[in-house]
């Protein structure tokens, strides 16, 4: 039911199931089922996506959490180009400006999602 709201034009419903959505992927990635959980997560992204092209002020912290998300996932399950994260990091680097003490923690998780990402690719002296 909530997929068919999502697809109306009410935004309201399309953020309740990219929130949902980010969820269902958090807890499958916690029972082990990671791949499942990177295809919910890439899921969540593409709503995110397009509520932050309606209202970037209102989505883009959103669509970089869920962005620093995806990325993590993906390192678990090996695919490791694809989990660079820096689309994230830029996006939190301009909240930043806007609202750092609200959206430092965020860049700092994806930070270090991306410094994993880093280490699994063998590039340790890239910043």
């Amino acid at each position: 039911m909530m997929k068919t709201l999502a697809f109306s034009v009410r935004p309201a419903h399309t953020s309740r199931l990219a929130k949902g959505l980010n969820n269902h992927a958090a807890q499958l990635g916690e029972v082990g089922r990671h791949r499942e959980a990177v295809d919910v997560a890439e899921e969540s992204v593409g709503l995110w996506r397009g509520l932050m092209e309606r209202d970037p002020d209102a989505h883009t912290a959103n669509l970089a959490g869920n962005l620093s998300n995806l990325a993590g996932l993906l390192c678990t399950v090996g695919r490791h180009r694809e989990a660079e994260a820096e689309e994230a990091v830029g996006l939190w680097r301009v909240l930043i400006e806007r609202d750092p003490d609200c959206h430092t923690a965020g860049l700092a998780t994806t930070l270090n999602i991306r410094a994993a990402w880093l280490s699994a690719v063998g590039d340790t002296g890239r910043r």
